[in-house]
């Protein structure tokens, strides 16, 4: 099944409050390329990192490592607010060493 991403986002946010499309964000947890999609466009269009909670900044870290290694340096860079403990242990488990020091860098650890 293909879904329009924009559309799906466009109606989720008029019917919907930040609980309701956060659940459903979770809910794709099976289709997780589906989900990082997603994500990656609301945080484009939306600058969401001000907007959404940071369980799914976290998530999309996690998917961007899992699946889009070369882009997690950049997402971070890009989100600039994110919760760097938790962020940091993210790119640690996945082995993502740019990454890694950057935010050791930010949080004053290097």
């Amino acid at each position: 099944m293909k879904l329009n991403t924009k559309k799906t986002q466009i109606i989720i946010q008029r019917f919907s409050n930040k609980t309701r499309e956060k659940k459903f964000i979770l809910s794709l947890n099976s289709y997780p390329k589906l989900q990082l999609k997603y994500l990656k466009k609301l945080f484009e269009e939306k600058e969401a990192n001000k907007i959404i909670d940071d369980d799914l900044i976290c998530l999309l870290l996690k998917l961007l490592c899992k699946t889009a290694k070369n882009e997690v340096l950049m997402w971070l860079k890009k989100l600039g607010r994110y919760p760097i403990s938790e962020c940091t242990e993210i790119v640690k488990k996945y082995k993502i060493l740019d990454a890694e020091v950057y935010l050791l860098e930010r949080s004053g650890a290097v």
